[in-house]
């Protein structure tokens, strides 16, 4: 008798509490990527052709700096490659003319080389004759002379063919300057190129500007905030949740979000992930719970909720809106398992 008044009782208290398969929470708003655009260059302004809360596609042009100044030094970086690609030139053909006095002062060598093998061979010859007359002592001497004045000349040929080969080695270097030197000039043609690009601020995405920063005639400099770009309808929804809360949150799951300013309209989404940590990590001044008297505060956790991109209404949604979320977690007990565990409970008690 008694556990049938436990089991009425706790049936009576329990049932009408309805399954638990989510969670819910009003803490929650509309967010999206806010891209700050930037000047990267410095100028004054002559053209703004863009409006607060305009539509814009990616590459409009938003703002335009005065671009005289960059043309020139384009111009000016320009001459300098091209008088680096000429030097280059010039080296190329030096190599080559030097490559061409090597192998002719070689040549010289080899042939002046062969025509004293052939003197010291006749000056040999001659000496070994002198005894029986067979020459004069007139040839023998003619013949030392050009022993002697073959073997100078030959010194000096290969005194010029290593100086040839020398200033060939040079001409290497000189290429190897000249490649350096058109190589820095092709890159600050770059970087000045590019900086006359920068003279054209455009959009980097889809979306709407925010509020412009600049107007006509301004000077920016580099780092002057031009816009702000939202790239809409391309929104998500943070939602925090108590810590309490969080257990059955899983990646996936399904989710029903109803907008303050959209009233009975509901939109569908899923959950994205879960923060590595509670809000008030993230703090500039976190709490600081080792001092002082200590006060236990729920921590809310956030949890990022993409939405489902087919729903034509999107496109209503704007970062900033407060929203309701309910995560559709499926965990928990039902109806008919919470009583078939009390049964078996109270049978194991009777």
């Amino acid at each position: 008798m008694a556990s049938s008044v436990l089991f009425a009782s706790a049936v009576a208290v329990w049932y009408p509490i309805p399954y638990r398969d989510s969670v819910t929470t009003d803490d929650a708003y509309v967010r999206a990527d806010l891209t700050p655009l930037v000047s990267h260059v410095e100028g004054y302004l002559v053209d703004v052709p863009i409006r607060d809360n305009q539509r814009v596609r990616s590459g409009d042009l938003l703002a335009l700096v005065q671009d005289a100044d960059y043309r020139e030094k384009v111009a000016e970086a320009q001459a300098k490659s091209d008088l680096a690609a000429a030097a280059l030139v010039e080296s190329l053909s030096q190599k080559q003319y030097q490559q061409i006095q090597v192998e002719a002062a070689a040549a010289s060598l080899r042939a002046l080389h062969a025509e004293l093998d052939r003197a010291v061979a006749d000056h040999s010859r001659y000496h070994a004759l002198l005894p029986s007359g067979s020459v004069s002592r007139q040839q023998v001497d003619g013949i030392d002379a050009d022993v002697k004045r073959l073997s100078a000349n030959l010194a000096q040929r290969r005194a010029e063919w290593m100086a040839a080969q020398q200033r060939e080695k040079m001409s290497n270097a000189s290429i190897n300057k000249a490649r350096a030197n058109l190589q820095a000039a092709q890159s600050s043609l770059n970087l000045r190129n590019i900086d006359l690009g920068w003279t054209r601020i455009t959009s980097p995405v889809d979306g709407v500007i925010g509020e412009r920063h600049v107007r006509p005639g301004m000077y920016v400099r580099t780092g002057t905030l031009i816009a702000d770009v939202v790239p809409l309808p391309h929104v998500w929804v943070v939602a925090n949740f108590r810590e309490s809360e969080i257990t059955h949150i899983r990646p996936g799951q399904r989710v029903t979000i109803l907008v303050d300013s959209l009233p009975g309209q509901a939109f569908e989404g899923k959950v994205d992930s879960l923060q590595p940590a509670s809000g008030a990590q993230f703090a500039l001044l976190p709490a600081d719970n080792a001092t002082g008297n200590f006060t236990k505060v729920v921590q809310r956790f956030p949890v990022k909720i993409t939405l489902d991109p087919s729903q034509d209404s999107q496109s209503s949604l704007l970062p900033g809106m407060s929203v309701t979320t309910t995560i559709h977690t499926s965990t928990g007990l039902s109806s008919g398992n919470f009583i078939d565990w009390l049964t078996g409970w109270l049978r194991g008690r009777v």
